[in-house]
């Protein structure tokens, strides 16, 4: 019985270090680079100066963040915006869904290209032919 109290404890201790790196590392990422010294501050009463540290040294020994003196530097992988969908009417009334590609402004007219049918079929749209 006591080994079962044991494993569950350990198992909960676990998610909780896995959730504060994890949090720390979205922070990191989100601004760039912060002072270690602010963001313990931002998070103080959540975890302890222990924890916190050994989180941080987690992740710049899995070089996620580098430390330039007290400042902590995302280094991770970019973690790409998810595609902006768009809607149009198409010539023939069907409402349509596409993916944003680019905005071209080197026509008369500011155009926007949008990929649809799995990404087949492109289309040019004019600001005022989407759906808003």
């Amino acid at each position: 019985m006591a080994l079962d109290s044991n494993r569950s404890e350990t198992v909960q201790q676990v998610q909780s270090a896995f959730q504060v790196c994890a949090a720390l590392a979205e922070a990191i990422r989100e601004v760039r680079e912060i002072p270690s010294g602010e963001l313990y501050g931002q998070i103080l009463g959540v975890c302890d100066l222990e924890t916190f540290e050994g989180a941080i040294r987690l992740l710049v020994r899995s070089s996620l963040v580098t430390r330039r003196g007290q400042v902590l530097v995302w280094s991770g992988p970019e973690i790409p915006e998810a595609p902006k969908v768009v809607k149009w009417t198409d010539s023939s009334g069907n409402v349509r869904e596409g993916e944003f590609v680019a905005r071209h402004t080197d026509y008369a007219v500011p155009m926007n290209e949008v990929r649809y049918d799995g990404g087949r079929r492109t289309a040019m749209l004019k600001d005022d032919e989407l759906v808003r």
